[in-house]
């Protein structure tokens, strides 16, 4: 009897066993939602906890907007750890961002230059047709007077009153003549600026073309993704440069801690390298959303 008993024990046992692990092997990501907190949190990168916290929050958006049911849930008691780790990749983003700003500031001195060569050359053109202007005045009335001053020559000289008349002529002509000298030593000095300017411009512009190839050769290339990683219980952050750069990086690990592998689609949410997703509206794309439905079982 007590050998029945033990047997009976034993198969309902079994069953309870069996049931379980039937459990256990038809559970999914989507059946737990993934609690997590915010873990190690290094003063270095340049936000504010509640700002990575309202990051963290809008990510978890991303994922959750393709599906009717909740993935995520921030718990500042959850064992789940999300930490900001400074190391030589944040210091790269931080070099990035000088070298960045660098460009920024030789655009606007450049900028500036070119504004200032087209403000002089346009001065230059309308100095110049002024001159050009007074000049043929100037000849059409110095013809004028030669030819009345030849014509009271060949009559042997002219009468006291013309004679004067002729004299104020003359020194209206000199007064004339300086005016233009002025205007022409004006023109001279303009085209000596703007020779100065387009020298600075061209000077500028070779060596933003310069710091532009630095640039690209340094910083310019597309990043796989090794800013953050997945290790079972906690995600770590070690790089991101903007809001929207650091928020696909937290959702691409996100993607991993869903247990999801890489997709193909440059512009996914899980694929393998940044640089053509869209960062100011970043959404999941078919195959991101394919991926978490097979991993669900949907």
């Amino acid at each position: 009897m007590l050998s029945k008993i033990f047997t009976f024990i034993a198969v309902i046992g079994l069953l309870f066993f069996f049931m379980f692990i039937g459990l256990t092997l038809t559970q999914t990501v989507c059946d737990n939602v993934l609690r997590y907190t915010i873990g190690n949190f290094d003063d270095r990168f340049e936000i504010s906890k509640a700002d990575f916290k309202a990051t963290l929050l809008e990510t978890e958006r991303i994922w959750e907007s393709a599906f009717a049911f909740n993935l995520f849930e921030y718990d500042s008691e959850a064992e789940f750890k999300i930490n900001l780790v400074f190391d030589e990749r944040q210091q790269f983003s931080l070099e990035e961002k000088i070298f960045r700003g660098k460009l920024e500031s030789s655009e606007t001195g450049r900028d500036s230059f070119t504004e200032e060569y087209k403000t002089l050359t346009e001065k230059y053109s309308s100095t110049a047709r002024e001159y050009e202007i007074d000049f043929a005045l100037y000849e059409k009335h110095l013809r004028q007077y030669n030819v009345t001053v030849s014509r009271w020559n060949e009559r042997g000289g002219s009468p006291p009153q013309v004679y004067e008349r002729l004299e104020r002529d003359k020194s209206i002509l000199e007064k004339e003549v300086g005016k233009l000298e002025q205007k022409r030593f004006n023109l001279n000095s303009l085209a000596e600026k703007i020779n100065n300017v387009a020298r600075e411009n061209n000077r500028l512009i070779d060596a933003y073309n310069t710091d532009i190839l630095t640039y690209n050769n340094k910083f310019g290339m597309q990043r796989e993704f090794d800013q953050g990683d997945y290790r079972g219980n906690e995600i770590n952050i070690y790089q991101f440069d903007t809001l929207n750069d650091l928020r696909l990086t937290i959702a691409h690990e996100l993607g991993h801690a869903l247990r999801l592998s890489h997709v193909d689609n440059s512009s996914s949410v899980m694929y393998y390298l940044m640089g053509e997703q869209n960062l100011l509206d970043l959404k999941l794309t078919e195959e991101d959303i394919e991926a978490l439905t097979l991993e669900c079982g949907l």
